[in-house]
């Protein structure tokens, strides 16, 4: 039974395999489905008009197969042959067939096929269906024949181009079932094996099979136009339609979600077509459960053997997840670098076979480290990060210095984000901080927990920080040594290990991010307007223009130091003329640019108007470390101040200093090293244009800390040393001794050791500072849970001597959280503050009554206790002791407690959700258009 459509192309070869057959069919029916070609001109003139039937151009495979059974049945006892136009058989293919089928027990038996004209790679050796609907085959792409799968043996289905079939089980099951076209193949097999019978996959028989359909040489009448929904319909019909009974709901459920996942996933690839296909073919099964319920009835009624039987025949349920993480792994090792090939050696070991002559021997460790040098300095970097940060692997909540404790779950921040009005402290109207939905994605990203999130991007920004740095270093002209230093250098850099040890988030996230804005910035810079008529340029300009907002959303400071280099690049492009059109550089700059206002726009008002708020990044501002107070020559050897940061005091970034220094004096890499020179400096400038300022905080001023803009000086200076050293060894050796030798081995000594040790000393010292594990209660249990009471009663703690000074917080639920640090409106602290000083100078009930007023409750004073401050509150009016641990003092209010109504606040900022939901909305929009294309497949 030979099935055309439109195959003239490949019906003469075709039809030559027929007739060298070395067993050929008793009968030979050509039934064609509505062909605008010649083919049936062709297969009148080879087999006879009168065995040439016409069928409906839609008309679907099975139907078409039925139209010929019908024209000229086949004996009880005789067998089906099914052929398409583009499969040709092998001469003995009817043969090995044939052989097989003479078991009494097989049912359905089918050939092995090779593609076509290739005629070496493999197309199917039997078939099965995976639980997502997924047509598993076994085999790779382009996998070549070996003969590695060569064993007959029993299989779920075959395909149907070479299948064949007894004509009594064929009436037995009914043929082919046009309704699942074109998964009918997996139906009839797998309705075979529950009817009891074996289908059988035999090698020795073979057929030559283009697969016109699928590489979209052709497309079927029944299929025109939507080749896709009509495989993935036809694929969750099968599964529904033949799965045993207690699976079908659990399978019903998986396939809709696998669906609306996949269309999620094409939509970000911008296939919105095959999105639309993808919902439309759920919709289409899922959304007709009688027709179901009649394939499943039907399918009852030919079942002789339980589901279980068959079982064994289909893939393990967890076959997709593991090939998605294989995926994943393949590409975390496209990240981690190409495995450099081993040296091959030989040994004289006397007489053996030339087969183990010719085995390579075993490669040493070393050989094996040198092969991946980079997944060795990852290994290293994750040892040391750990024994790094060994005192805070476990233990209460991650916080201290400038982090505070984080929310129960990453809604929180949503919630926080979207909202006018935040209950912390005495209440706020001031907007959430930008990098909010950053940490609630984040905290997605861990199941939901976003204690984890935190914990392991802090205490594993050693390896992240690495990861990234040398994902953007591949995309410089670096050596494998070169790019592997500079990587490892940046990640072991002390102000990364400052910056933890005084819990600075901003600094530590935005260190592990900034190579990845660096490496769209590279992308951006490389892409041509006219590639794929312009597309690919707005890609690249989305992705640098999300990557740089996340970056000013963790680190503010990012955005005016990224309009600095930004302008000194447009600047710098104009006399070249290898770069991008001087228009097309103006976009792109102005586009990336304008995208961190679509997702920080309060932020960078308020950065605006207080300029040395630029410095302030994600956490607090005043991380409890004294005074940094860093020196022109610290900034210079990247010191901002502060414990944790002080490891370079000993020059040991001299060498790389030196390094970046000589590379300019390259002719050949002076464009890219005198880039990396630029930012190096701009970062720099902006870290001694901050140092010795203040953030102005409505409680006490904060010293800024310029530790990123330090990272960026750092950065700069490793790209410039790595660029100028790259190739350097090959370019002395053919120059005669001198004193350039020496000295350039000295300047590579310095430059490798200096980071190594800095590394070795953070290790042995561990995290010394303020940073902590413990529990985030700061105030004893009881008034937290006065604070969730329906009074909203809230705690004032005091810090301090009344005659140095005195610092308040008020604390409300569980205390402050992670991403609620701006909440603290100066108008409304200044009136509380005035009623704290008054009641510890001149105490009236007044002081009192406004502290009731804020929905204050208690007043706390943590140890050591001032004994004068303690006296002054004793002798308040309307103050009066309450129980606190040892060495702390609490005191309750004694007068009712009045929760502020932030009605008409909120009213006059209700505006804002709407704000946040256009911005939603442009950042969705933005998300599309960087996501990579799909490639387009029939």
């Amino acid at each position: 039974m030979l099935v055309s459509h439109d195959g003239a192309r490949w019906l003469p070869k075709v039809i030559a395999a027929l007739e060298a057959l070395t067993r050929a069919p008793d009968a030979l029916v050509v039934v064609d489905t509505g062909s605008t070609d010649e083919s049936v001109d062709i297969c009148a003139a080879a087999f006879g008009a009168d065995d040439v039937l016409a069928a409906p151009g839609d008309a679907p495979f099975a139907a078409a197969v039925g139209l010929g059974l019908d024209h000229r049945p086949p004996p009880v006892d005789g067998w089906i042959w099914l052929l398409h136009d583009d499969s040709a058989p092998a001469p003995d293919a009817l043969t090995a067939l044939l052989a097989e089928a003479d078991r009494a027990d097989v049912a359905v038996v089918g050939p092995k096929a090779r593609e076509w004209p290739s005629l070496g790679r493999l197309v199917e050796v039997g078939l099965t269906i995976g639980g997502t609907g997924r047509r598993e085959t076994g085999l790779e792409p382009g996998e070549p024949d070996q003969g590695q799968h060569d064993a007959t043996r029993d299989v779920l289905a075959v395909g149907t181009a070479g299948l064949l079939v007894r004509a009594a089980v064929w009436r037995e099951l009914g043929g082919l079932d046009p309704v699942l076209t074109p998964g009918d193949d997996l139906d009839l097999g797998w309705r075979a094996a529950r009817a009891g019978h074996r289908v059988r996959v035999v090698p020795d028989a073979l057929v030559f099979h283009a697969e016109a359909a699928a590489h979209g040489l052709r497309t079927r009448g029944s299929m025109r136009g939507r080749p896709r929904f009509h495989r993935r319909r036809s694929a969750l019909l099968v599964l529904l339609a033949n799965c045993r009974g207690a699976a079908f709901v659990p399978q019903w459920w998986r396939l809709l979600a696998g669906s609306l996942l996949r269309a999620v996933g094409l939509v970000l690839l911008k296939a919105p077509r095959d999105a639309w296909d993808e919902l439309h073919a759920a919709a289409s099964v899922h959304g007709r459960p009688l027709r179901l319920w009649r394939l499943r009835r039907a399918r009852r009624r030919t079942a002789r053997v339980p589901p279980g039987r068959v079982s064994h025949l289909l893939p393990p349920v967890s076959r997709p997840y593991r090939a998605g993480a294989a995926t994943l792994a393949d590409a975390v090792s496209g990240l981690v670098g190409s495995r450099q090939p081993l040296p091959s050696r030989s040994y004289e070991s006397g007489p053996v076979a030339a087969e183990a002559e010719s085995l390579p021997p075993e490669p040493t460790p070393l050989e094996q480290v040198a092969a991946r040098p980079w997944a060795a300095t990852m290994v290293v970097l994750v040892g040391l990060a750990l024994i790094t940060a060994r005192g805070l692997l476990s233990g209460g909540e991650l916080q201290g210095g400038a982090l505070l404790p984080v929310p129960d779950g990453p809604g929180t921040w949503w919630a926080d984000y979207a909202a006018t009005w935040h209950e912390a402290g005495i209440g706020s109207l001031q907007s959430a901080p930008a990098y909010s939905p950053v940490l609630a994605l984040a905290g997605l990203l861990t199941l939901g927990d976003p204690g984890w999130a935190v914990s392991l991007l802090m205490l594993g920004s050693m390896p992240l920080t690495g990861a990234s740095a040398h994902l953007f270093l591949r995309r410089l002209p670096l050596g494998t040594a070169a790019r592997v230093w500079a990587a490892a250098a940046y990640a072991t850099t002390p102000l990364l290990t400052g910056a933890l040890a005084q819990g600075r988030l901003g600094t530590i996230l935005a260190t592990a991010w900034l190579p990845l804005v660096a490496a769209s910035a590279v992308d951006l810079a490389r892409a041509r307007p006219e590639a794929n008529g312009g597309l690919a340029v707005w890609m690249r300009r989305s992705r640098a223009g999300l990557a740089l907002a996340v970056l000013v959303t963790l680190v503010p400071v990012a955005y005016p130091l990224a309009l600095v280099v930004t302008a000194w690049l447009l600047v710098a492009s104009l006399p070249a003329r290898s770069g991008p059109p001087p228009l097309s550089a103006a976009m792109s700059a102005m586009a990336v640019l304008a995208t961190p206002w679509l997702l920080a726009p309060w932020s960078l008002a308020d950065r605006f108007r207080d300029p040395a708020g630029w410095w302030w990044e994600a956490g607090l501002a005043d991380a409890g470390v004294g005074a940094l107070a860093p020196g022109r020559l610290d900034l210079a050897l990247g010191q901002p101040g502060g414990p944790g940061a002080a490891a370079l005091g000993g020059w040991l970034g001299a060498g790389i200093v030196v390094g970046a220094v000589l590379a300019l004096a390259r002719s050949d890499t002076r464009g890219p090293v005198l880039s990396a020179w630029v930012v190096a400096v701009v970062g720099l400038g902006f870290a001694a244009l901050g140092a010795g300022r203040t953030v102005s905080l409505p409680a006490a001023p904060a010293e800024v800390w310029t530790g990123w803009c330090l990272v960026v000086w750092w950065a700069g200076l490793l790209v410039a040393a790595a660029v100028g050293a790259s190739g350097v060894r090959q370019r002395l050796a053919g120059r005669s001794f001198g004193i350039t030798q020496p000295v350039a081995t000295l300047v590579v000594v310095a430059a490798v050791v200096g980071p190594a040790v800095a590394a070795c000393v953070a290790a042995i010292d561990g995290i010394d500072g303020p940073l902590n594990r413990g529990v985030a209660l700061p105030v004893p249990s009881y008034m937290l849970r006065d604070s969730g009471a329906a009074g909203q009663v809230s705690a004032v703690l005091l810090d301090g001597r009344p005659t140095d000074g005195l610092t308040f917080t008020v604390v409300r639920d569980d205390g402050w959280r992670l991403g609620e640090e701006p909440y603290a409106p100066a108008a409304r602290s200044a009136t509380l503050s005035g009623a704290l000083r008054d009641l510890l100078v001149a105490p009236q009930p007044a002081n009192v009554a406004t502290l009731a007023g804020f929905g204050v409750g208690y007043v706390y004073v943590p140890a050591p206790v001032d004994l004068e401050l303690a006296a002054a509150l004793d002798a308040a009016p309307g103050l009066v002791r309450a129980g606190a641990p040892t060495a702390d003092r609490a005191w309750t209010l004694d007068v009712p407690v009045v929760e502020f109504d932030p009605s008409d606040a909120i009213e006059a900022g209700s505006t804002r959700r709407w704000w946040v939901g256009a911005q939603a909305a442009g950042l969705v929009a933005l998300v599309l258009l960087a996501a990579p294309t799909r490639s387009r497949r029939p």
